[in-house]
This record gives structure tokens, C-alpha cells and sequence, in this order.
């Protein structure tokens, strides 16, 4: 809900380079009210996906290096487990393909998400995100995250006992 309310609101969406936010930007703003709660409730109600194969993959990551930096600069707001912190506002990380996670960093860095006056917690992932100083950190901290993420080929039962108990966002539905 947060993340569609703001490409509504245009606190994303709102760079001229950044196409794909722009998209989903201007489809979110056409959405009425009661559309915008509609594709809320389908996306609580669909199944919590894992990736799987290349985003496991640690091949040119130090995870252990990713491991310190996650605990130093993220795992304040994202929680020790990624799973996300519903009253910093801070998104679940487990779940998130790593292409996704390294690109909204990525947007994060080069201004075109957490730039918009009022955007409290863009303007703080900002701040955070300079922490990462080249591609081989960002892909070390991404990489540790991915190991976060439960076993892909065990059930959905089983997956979701591997997440460590506590994150806010399972007793929220998602």
C-alpha cells in the first residue's frame, strides 16, 4: 500500500530516467481508490516467492563482508532477518529478487528515488545507500541478503518457519 500510494502521491515515479517507475507511476495514478485497495488485496492474498538459482548465487560476492555491512548500515531499519521494519517504514528485503534490490539501490544513489520533498524515508534509504562505495560492496551486501532468503524447493510451510520468527509483516499479511 505504502509503495503504490507513492507512485499516487509521486514520491516515485517521478525521474524522467528512471522509465519503469515513470510507468508505474502513471498506472497507479489512474487507479481510483477503490482499484488502488482491489490491487492491494491481490497482492496480499499471492504467495510469498523465493528466488531461486542466479540470486543465490554468492559467485564474485564475499558474503561474509555483505554480512558486516548488513549488520552495520541495514539491519537497523530492515531488521536482523531483512524481513523489514513496519514503524521505520523500511520494506521487507527477503523475497526481493537480487537484480531488484541492487537496482533500487542503484536509484537510490544516483537521485532518481528519495529525492522528492516530504519522502522521509527515501531521503534516509539516500543517506544509507552512500555507505555503498562501489559494485563489489553492493553486490556483497546483496549477496548476504540472498542467504537470508529460505530454501526455494522445501514447501511453503517449511519456507516460512525458515524465516526467523518476528517479522512485523507476517502477522500484517504479508
Amino acid at each position: 500500500k505504502h509503495q503504490i500510494n507513492g507512485f499516487r502521491e509521486g514520491r516515485r515515479g517521478h525521474h524522467p530516467e528512471d522509465t519503469q517507475s515513470s510507468l508505474m507511476g502513471m498506472i497507479a495514478k489512474q487507479l481510483t481508490d477503490a482499484q488502488a485497495e482491489a490491487v492491494i488485496a491481490h497482492i496480499t492474498k499471492l504467495p510469498r516467492t523465493i528466488p531461486a538459482g542466479i540470486d543465490q548465487d554468492s559467485q564474485n560476492a564475499d558474503v561474509a563482508n555483505g554480512q558486516m555491512l548488513f549488520q552495520e548500515r541495514c539491519m537497523e531499519c530492515h531488521r536482523y532477518n531483512a524481513t523489514g521494519e513496519i514503524a521505520f517504514g523500511s520494506p521487507p528485503l527477503v523475497g526481493q529478487q537480487a537484480w531488484y534490490i541492487m537496482a533500487q539501490i542503484g536509484k537510490f544513489k544516483n537521485g532518481q528515488r528519495g529525492t522528492v520533498k516530504g519522502d522521509v524515508n527515501g531521503a534516509k534509504m539516500v543517506l544509507s545507500s552512500n555507505f555503498i562505495e562501489d559494485e563489489q560492496m553492493l553486490r556483497d551486501v546483496v549477496a548476504y541478503i540472498m542467504t537470508l532468503n529460505p530454501d526455494p524447493a522445501v514447501s511453503p510451510e517449511e519456507q516460512k518457519k525458515q524465516i526467523i520468527e518476528g517479522s512485523p509483516f507476517e502477522s500484517a499479511g504479508r
